[in-house]
């Protein structure tokens, strides 16, 4: 196995190659970012399956209903929660390979080659996996939380970020995703969350991506529960 800690994005694959074991490449790492935020409006990725449950921080179905039928601006993500994760993820990729003696790669955003609507876009592609001998079978998923959110993440990942890793294994046809979390500037930990120990929550997942999505393609808005976050609501309405 290569023992250089690497994080860099090599030569970029070419859209529509298929990129994992059932994924193919929509868009590469490096694609603007308005390309990147309209592309994504053509199918459910991990964070939106996470609001769709209603375990998200930043939305939640019916936010996710109007960002993909064109009803909220295409401006993404700016919160300085998200620009702060958006700039360490980078030293936190690198010391995920340094830690694990591998190789990780950008790659960019992946769509599951038998259900298109079902996309992802991965933080790393790990070309050496630690668990697996060197074969490439994941991928890694950076996150950089508050530490007021620790306890989330004392058994294992928080809620969120499961659903998010295993929706995006369940797009790539990966067994296991990597977890790598860095809590309140400078507590490390890292995971692997395993298909194998949560298969029906996988299927449960694809079951409510695709009913997510019939209702999206139909145009027909989902009915939100009675105890909605009234401060997701608040912003959802404030954006539109």
């Amino acid at each position: 196995m290569t023992t250089t800690a690497q994080a860099g994005a090599s030569t970029a694959p070419a859209a529509g190659r298929k990129v994992t074991p059932t994924g193919r490449l929509i868009l590469p790492a490096d694609a603007d970012r308005a390309d990147w935020l309209t592309a994504r409006r053509q199918g459910l990725g991990s964070s939106d399956v996470a609001a769709i449950l209603g375990i998200s921080r930043y939305g939640n179905a019916l936010s996710v209903y109007h960002d993909k039928t064109g009803g909220l601006p295409l401006e993404g993500d700016d919160s300085e929660p998200a620009l702060w994760g958006r700039a360490f993820e980078e030293t936190v990729a690198r010391e995920w390979a340094r830690r694990n003696r591998s190789v990780v790669r950008r790659v960019g955003l992946v769509a599951n080659t038998d259900r298109p609507w079902q996309m992802c876009t991965l933080d790393r592609r790990v070309l050496e996996c630690p668990l697996a001998d060197g074969q490439e079978k994941c991928a890694v998923e950076i996150k950089c939380r508050d530490k007021m959110k620790a306890s989330q993440f004392r058994a294992g990942v928080a809620d969120d970020v499961l659903v998010q890793t295993l929706w995006q294994a369940d797009v790539c046809g990966y067994d296991h995703i990597h977890a790598a979390v860095l809590i309140g500037g400078n507590d490390y930990r890292q995971y692997v969350i395993r298909v194998a120990d949560h298969q029906q929550l996988i299927n449960d997942l694809r079951t409510a991506g695709a009913l997510a999505w019939q209702q999206i393609t139909d145009r027909r808005p989902p009915v939100l529960a009675a105890d909605e976050d009234p401060d997701v609501l608040l912003d959802l309405y404030g954006r539109l």
